[in-house]
């Protein structure tokens, strides 16, 4: 069974990778049989449908730049699964233009032969406040 900081430091580091960009790090942190739900995505994704969309991200010349997490949320740890909620705040490069992605994101992971591992990553926009 593991601990909430055994979820916060797996998250971290998919975090992390995807802030640097780092595809062979990213892909790593994911179970072979993760699925991957992306709010401009029209259906939910199998881990190599994700991989294909990645690798024409980087021929389009898409970048990270960088990401940042907060309002961390540890929702759940039974079992070897746990559940990180957060805000992220996202700096890419698209089509030679640079943009700040506010999203908030869901990702949940399982203790397979002692690593931590995705197997569910679920990405949304939150709508603004109501005045």
């Amino acid at each position: 069974m593991g601990t909430s900081d055994d979820i916060k430091v797996a998250a971290q580091r998919v975090i992390d990778a995807f802030g640097h960009f780092d595809r062979e790090t990213y892909f790593g942190c994911f179970d072979p049989d993760a699925i991957v739900s992306f709010y401009y995505e029209p259906k939910v994704l199998t881990l190599v449908e994700y991989w294909a969309i990645w690798r024409d991200w980087e021929q389009s010349g898409f970048r990270v730049l960088t990401c940042e997490s907060s309002n961390q949320l540890i929702v759940e740890v039974a079992d070897n699964v746990g559940l990180l909620v957060h805000d992220v705040r996202t700096e890419v490069v698209e089509r030679g233009e640079n943009k700040t992605l506010n999203e908030r994101e869901s990702i949940l992971l399982r203790k397979r032969d002692g690593d931590w591992l995705v197997i569910h990553e679920h990405l949304s926009r939150p709508e603004a406040s109501p005045s």
